[in-house]
């Protein structure tokens, strides 16, 4: 999965990379402001076409680590949906 950075936005408080895998949007989340209250590192957003699938609030200290985690999430929920 390829990652693209997004524009910061000014009114989130936070950097966002995005990518697409087997049907899902994932967004990887890192706080650039220090008045984040659960800490620095990034977090990853799973979705769908319609709704949010998977927020995970574990913070990852590295972005490949938050992008092999989002990859096997995916991997597992539709190894999951096929048995």
């Amino acid at each position: 999965m390829k990652l693209r950075e997004l524009n910061r936005n000014l009114w989130d408080d936070f950097d966002i990379w995005q990518g697409r895998f087997r049907g899902y949007t994932v967004e990887l989340e890192f706080p650039y402001r220090e008045i984040d209250k659960h800490g620095k590192g990034y977090r990853v957003i799973i979705k769908n076409k319609k709704s949010i699938v998977h927020s995970s609030m574990l913070i990852f200290d590295e972005l490949e680590k938050a992008r092999e985690f989002s990859i096997n999430w995916i991997d597992n929920l539709l190894e999951a949906r096929d048995t």
